[in-house]
């Protein structure tokens, strides 16, 4: 799982990646995770924290499908990372983002 200083990622409207920008975030990068055979995971962001930690990131725009949901608990229960689900709500629910850790 290769985190690159030189990735930049931009994550339109998510407040949650500002912290970048104010330094509270290290580097940021993308890597795939096996969660059996045929199956895997690609998280959205790797997020290396500047105090070491590693946490992963997933974002969506309003729906998660089903199978999405379940790879990420999956990979949630079997890697040492913590795994953050940033979701947006539609316009009529206010169109803000919420944050939950899985």
């Amino acid at each position: 799982m290769p985190v690159n200083a030189d990735d930049t990622v931009k994550c339109i409207d998510c407040g949650h990646y500002r912290m970048k920008d104010a330094g509270q975030m290290g580097k940021m990068g993308f890597g795939l995770l096996k969660l059996a055979d045929n199956t895997r995971y690609t998280p959205d962001f790797l997020v290396l924290l500047p105090d070491g930690v590693l946490e992963i990131h997933e974002t969506k725009d309003g729906y998660i499908r089903e199978d999405g949901w379940l790879k990420l608990k999956v990979a949630a229960g079997m890697f040492p990372f913590r795994f953050f689900l940033c979701q947006k709500a539609t316009k009529k629910d206010g169109g803000e983002w919420s944050i939950r850790r899985v």
